[in-house]
Order: structure tokens, then C-alpha cells, then sequence
């Protein structure tokens, strides 16, 4: 049995997941402390045709992704509505049509290293993200399938076993990187922690602890206040469970003329 390994962040990441309480959500920060989030109601998705290879069923499974965060009682959180389309270049760029993007990379994608998926955000001082990707991260020995549920009767939320990664496990953490979340220190139960496995499923039903961090970002009736503005266009695992994967985020600021992905 191999242990979980721990995901390769980016150094601005890492110093944002420090001094954190254990068994606590963590969230993505500005540098001047500001939560990053989503400043509309409805947000876009372009679901690109690359996502095809990973069964007939994807789509549906993206959906039920999103929709799992934006369900969650007592928070006013933004919805998301997957259109098919050509997804563009990865990352903002400005003066140009950005889309919010989801797609497969069947023969990888490098920068992500060994994740299995990696979010790609945009955001200015403010903390409004103008810009997310979501890349599903083929190539080597990663293998994705949207797997059976487990038995509710018995709240088991792990019964699929198999080779693959599940579609909606590894989407419901990456829709929480998507959405401002970090990696949360509350355990393998928590969607939002740093690792999945083969066959895991739970991932797609949020923790309390993953609850309580969607709703410390999007409280009832919030409103963000922002002072400067840029025109953007219209990862259970743990010891004991084997082959451990690895979800992660990438950040970008908003703030030069070009916007760059930090190392991962």
C-alpha cells in the first residue's frame, strides 16, 4: 500500500495553506487578504469536445460537479452553465475574449506534474476571479471514467472500485478550487483535501467542513466591494490506501500587462 503523496503546489499556494488550524477549510487570499471569489450570479462554462474521450456521460458528470457547491444551503454562491464549445488558450489574457474553460488533456498536460487535474485562476486585487480553467490531466498512468455511485442506504460514498479516477470525484474538488476554496487540512473525508484515489467516489459529496469554507465565501446576501477593475471579455486517501493521486491549483495574478502561471 502506498501513502498519499503530498501535491506540489505553487509557492504563492504554499504560503497561503500556512498557519492554518487543523481539521479547517482554507481559502484562496489576495496578498491584502481578500477571499478570492466569483463577483456574478451566473457563470459560463465552455465544456470543450476533448471531454468526449472521457465517456458520454462527462458532461452530466461536470454538472452534478458544480452543482454540488452551488446547492449549499445558506450560501449565495455564483450557479454554472456548461455550454459546448472550442475552449482558448489557457489563462487570461488581456485585451482579449477570455472563457472559463473545463477540457482533457488525454496525453497530459506538464505543467500539472502528476495531478490529476489542476485549476488554473485569474484574479485581480480585488480577489474577483476574471478568468478559470479546469484542465483533466491524462497521459500516463491516469485513467478516468465516470463510476456507479455507492449505496446512500449506507452512506457509503466509496464502494466503486476499478482502476480509473472518477470524472465527478476529481471535478467536485477542482469546482471547489474554482469557486476560491484551497486545500483543506480536515482530512481525507473532506472533498477539498489534497488527494483521491482509484475507484473513490466520496469526493463528490461535500463535507460539512468544505460547506462551511463555500459559505465563508458566498454568505447570504454578500456583497464584495471593488475597488479597482480589469475588462476581461464577454484532488478517500491517506495511508493505507494505494495509489494515491494528486489535485491542484495554479493561481495567477492579475496586475502586469501578461499574466503568468506560477510553478507548480
Amino acid at each position: 500500500m502506498q501513502p498519499a503523496v503530498p501535491v506540489a503546489m505553487s509557492l504563492l499556494a504554499a504560503s497561503l495553506f500556512a498557519g492554518g488550524g487543523a481539521s479547517a477549510y482554507q481559502l484562496r487570499k489576495t496578498t491584502g487578504g481578500v477571499p478570492v471569489h466569483w463577483d456574478s450570479d451566473t457563470i459560463t462554462v465552455v465544456a470543450d469536445a476533448s471531454l468526449s474521450a472521457l465517456g458520454p456521460d462527462a458532461i452530466s458528470a461536470a454538472t452534478r460537479a458544480f452543482a454540488a457547491w452551488s446547492e449549499v444551503q445558506g450560501a449565495d454562491g455564483p450557479g454554472v452553465v456548461l455550454v459546448d464549445g472550442v475552449a482558448d488558450e489557457l489563462g487570461y489574457r488581456e485585451g482579449d475574449e477570455n472563457k472559463n474553460t473545463l477540457r482533457y488533456e488525454p496525453d497530459g498536460y506538464a505543467p500539472a506534474g502528476g495531478a490529476l487535474a489542476i485549476t488554473v485562476l485569474t484574479f485581480d486585487s480585488t480577489g474577483k476571479i476574471v478568468d478559470a480553467d479546469i484542465v483533466i490531466n491524462g497521459g500516463g498512468s491516469h485513467g478516468f471514467a465516470v463510476l456507479p455511485g455507492g449505496d446512500p442506504k449506507k452512506g457509503v460514498k466509496n464502494e466503486a472500485v476499478g482502476g480509473s479516477y472518477d470524472v465527478e470525484d476529481v471535478l467536485t474538488h477542482e469546482a471547489g478550487h474554482f469557486f476560491g476554496l484551497a486545500h483543506s487540512d480536515a482530512g481525507p473525508e473532506a472533498t477539498m483535501y489534497f488527494a483521491t484515489a482509484r475507484g473513490e467516489i466520496k469526493k463528490r459529496d461535500l463535507s460539512l467542513d468544505d460547506e462551511s469554507g463555500f459559505r465563508s465565501i458566498y454568505p447570504e446576501a454578500r456583497a464584495f466591494t471593488a475597488a479597482c477593475s480589469v475588462s476581461p471579455g464577454a484532488g478517500s486517501s491517506g495511508p493505507g490506501l494505494a495509489a494515491a493521486a494528486l489535485l491542484a491549483t495554479a493561481i495567477v495574478l492579475v496586475g502586469r500587462r501578461r499574466a503568468n502561471l506560477l510553478d507548480l
